[in-house]
């Protein structure tokens, strides 16, 4: 690929990932957290597996996140993708002149202004999903203990790289992506409510007698 093609190729590809993806997984995650959180006995009682959803679906975007942020390690970061752009500026911009310096400059000092909760995804990652850190190995709910805030941080962070992934498809002509995690959200909602009067009603006629 040429530097415009790879140029289109990373703004598609970002945008699947935090838009259709990561948005969408942190709305379910969120929903799931509160249904537990407001109703926890009748949740967990309809759905005994939900925990192990909830914990699988934070790992997931603890994951995908730090892939997509993680300073000089990974090959396909935004901080790679800002450095591609400045070093291709003169040929992206003969194809979308929107695309300048100034642009570059604005985008990192977005990701500048994450920074602290960067730091605290990345070392949720290397210290306990992706590793098996002693302090955590053996205290497995010592993370939630010192890491109280990863929902709000992952929003946060996506919410910076929605904006620049955004900003570029809207400079290409594409229209800025609309993010649906509220949807999502609402949906899950939904669906964990149905889920829980099915089983309360099943037990109801199937199990007469027994305490729910």
């Amino acid at each position: 690929m040429n530097p415009v093609e790879q140029y289109e190729s990373y703004v598609s590809t970002y945008c699947e990932l935090i838009y259709l993806k990561v948005a969408l997984k942190l709305g379910v995650y969120q929903a799931h957290v509160d249904a537990i959180e407001r109703d926890s006995y009748d949740m967990i009682r309809a759905n005994p597996l939900m925990s192990l959803m909830v914990e699988s679906i934070q790992i997931d975007c603890v994951m995908t996140v730090s892939k997509l942020i993680e300073r000089g390690r990974g090959d396909r970061t935004f901080q790679k993708f800002l450095a591609f752009v400045e070093t291709n500026i003169k040929a992206i911009s003969k194809v979308y002149p929107a695309i300048n310096t100034a642009l570059v400059n604005e985008q990192r000092a977005l990701l500048q202004s994450v920074e602290n909760q960067v730091s605290s995804i990345l070392t949720q990652r290397d210290k306990y999903f992706a590793h098996a850190d002693k302090q955590y190995f053996f205290e497995q709910n010592k993370i939630i203990e010192d890491f109280p805030d990863t929902y709000n941080e992952l929003v946060q962070i996506i919410r910076v790289l929605q904006s620049i992934a955004g900003k570029h498809q809207q400079l290409m002509g594409d229209g800025h992506p609309i993010c649906i995690a509220e949807f999502a959200y609402a949906f899950s909602d939904k669906t964990l409510n149905h889920i829980k009067a099915a089983e309360k009603e099943w037990h109801a006629t199937y199990r007469q007698g027994e305490k729910w």
